[in-house]
């Protein structure tokens, strides 16, 4: 989910799965998010594929 906060001139967006981590990110050019929110995707996925024993 993207949200576009114009009282803080940014771009906020936040996972709309069940993630240990659900915090949001946050960037004030599109570009930016987009590349936070495949680093954050990636880790989460990364973090998935540990083994938890």
């Amino acid at each position: 989910m993207v949200l576009w906060r114009p009282w803080a001139r940014s771009f906020w967006a936040f996972p709309c799965w069940i993630t240990d981590d659900p915090r949001p990110v946050e960037a004030r050019r599109a570009g930016d998010l987009l590349s936070l929110m495949a680093e954050t995707e990636a880790a989460d996925a990364a973090h998935r594929r540990e083994p938890t024993g």
